[in-house]
């Protein structure tokens, strides 16, 4: 078995967007990808960054080991070894943190890591509420009585959700930053990062925006992170138009556009922060219709005495 460090990737078409080098180009060493040869026709690719600390993902919503060539599955004895040699890369490393996808996303790539992990080393787990629509399966009754009435109000105020162009991408951000601000919370990505994700990864990244009267009132910014599985990783509102609820209108464009490309999953992110649950946000997500799953993330104490 060969585990020597490539300098190129076995990049496969439906390799998910966080293990690609365009995405990573986007991050520089905030996100980087370091990839290891297995066997002679695959590999394996592990998103990171190594500022402070060895963290998986570097600027990404989840990470791990991604594999490449002509295997699609993990067995965890092989990841015991291969995750210890991936480690031993890393000079004086005490500490790793990896961030898994939510439990619905391909269990049979990273669940076998999660078990391989909890053998290497002691481990605090860290577990969060994500919630998800599964496409195929929500309709119109999906919906809470009070988000359809929302959505009529604002098709009958002659509201437009529409992808939004790069002019506005400045006012979408702005909406976003207010929104946080007035919840006490800070938008975790600058302004050029936002940028430019939309300029040089414009098939990955869409902004969204509601108008009413010519005005942007809502957004949101999606992560197509493979073909079937979309991310809505921002999404705000005017304050002043919070009683109107754009965005469960733009939700139901999104939902629109996710069934017309055939995706499987809508994922609408975590409600929870360190397993402590944010009531009103998961609220708000269930009345979409979105359902469940568990967000693991694992951090690895490797200090030897």
């Amino acid at each position: 078995m060969l585990f020597s460090l490539m300098v190129f990737k076995l990049e496969q078409p439906n390799t998910p967007l966080f293990w690609t080098e365009r995405y990573s180009t986007l991050h520089g060493n905030r996100h980087r990808i370091l990839n290891l040869e297995v066997s002679p026709s695959s590999s394996v690719s592990f998103a990171y960054s190594h500022i402070e600390q060895l963290r998986s993902p570097g600027r990404a919503t989840f990470g791990g080991l991604w594999p490449n060539g002509i295997f699609n599955t993990f067995d965890s004895d092989f990841l015991f070894l291969l995750y210890r040699r991936l480690f031993s890369k890393f000079e004086g490393l005490n500490r790793v943190t990896i961030v898994f996808p939510p439990r619905i996303f391909l269990q049979n790539i990273f669940e076998p890591q999660i078990e391989s992990l909890k053998k290497i080393a002691p481990c605090r787990i860290a577990s969060d509420t994500n919630y998800h629509v599964e496409v195929e399966n929500w309709t119109t009754k999906s919906l809470s009585k009070g988000n359809r009435k929302k959505i009529r109000q604002f098709n009958e105020m002659g509201g437009v959700v529409s992808f939004s162009n790069l002019n506005n991408i400045k006012q979408c951000y702005d909406i976003l930053v207010e929104n946080r601000r007035h919840r006490g919370v800070q938008l975790t990505m600058e302004f050029e990062d936002f940028k430019k994700s939309l300029i040089l990864c414009e098939k990955d990244f869409k902004l969204i925006q509601a108008n009413i009267g010519g005005n942007v009132i809502a957004t949101s910014l999606l992560v197509k992170i493979m073909p079937d599985y979309w991310y809505v990783l921002y999404w705000g509102e005017s304050i002043e138009f919070r009683n109107l609820s754009p965005v469960a209108s733009i939700f139901y464009f999104l939902i629109e556009q996710a069934k017309s490309n055939k995706v499987v999953i809508l994922d609408l992110g975590i409600s929870s922060v360190n397993g402590t649950l944010d009531e009103g946000l998961a609220r708000f997500k269930t009345n979409l219709g979105a359902v469940t799953s568990e967000k693991l993330s694992l951090e690895l104490d490797l200090h030897t005495d």
